[in-house]
């Protein structure tokens, strides 16, 4: 609990620096997740919020919105959390409406729904191979708001649609996108 804030900037420092090979994949995937279980334990949700971070996500979101990875519904599960606490929603707001910042909302939003739109095209295989813990969760589930400590399993871990993600994350800003 001590060394939070220096986990979670360690975390974001890392995330910024990567590219797209699968190492660089891997450590956003667990950076985010570190960062989300810091997020959600209440002793140290305050030291995992920083602002610098945002442009950090913001870059990671736009960058992963249309890959099949489970990095960009971590991110939003992310900052869906934090803008649950009125202090940090109104910062999160604040940078997320700037002009830039509502470009780049507004290409996640067309490049989501375009990957949403493909995934429906898809055929769905005949036999159901072995499926993620995800899965059993339906596409508009809520992520739980407090710790699960990997034993309760009620809600998912992260959101499991990115297009109800990114749409729950605009609600939760109060960020109307056309």
């Amino acid at each position: 609990m001590n060394q939070s804030d220096f986990i979670s900037t360690f975390c974001y420092g890392v995330m910024a620096q990567t590219i797209r090979s699968e190492v660089d994949k891997q450590l956003i995937r667990y950076c985010s997740r570190i960062i989300l279980n810091l997020a959600r334990y209440n002793s140290t949700t305050a030291n995992t919020f920083q602002e610098s971070g945002l442009v950090t996500i913001a870059q990671m979101l736009l960058r992963w919105c249309d890959k099949d990875s489970e990095i960009f519904n971590t991110l939003c599960t992310l900052i869906w959390l934090f803008a649950h606490c009125p202090y940090k929603r109104h910062i999160i707001r604040e940078y997320m409406t700037t002009p830039e910042s509502l470009y780049v909302v507004r290409e996640t939003k067309k490049l989501v729904a375009r990957k949403e739109r493909m995934n429906q095209n898809v055929r769905k295989p005949v036999a159901p191979s072995r499926a993620p813990k995800q899965q059993l969760f339906r596409s508009r589930a809520l992520p739980s708001l407090e710790p699960d400590y990997g034993v309760i399993h009620n809600k998912p871990y992260t959101f499991v649609s990115s297009i109800f993600a990114f749409d729950m994350l605009l609600a939760e800003l109060e960020i109307e996108v056309n």
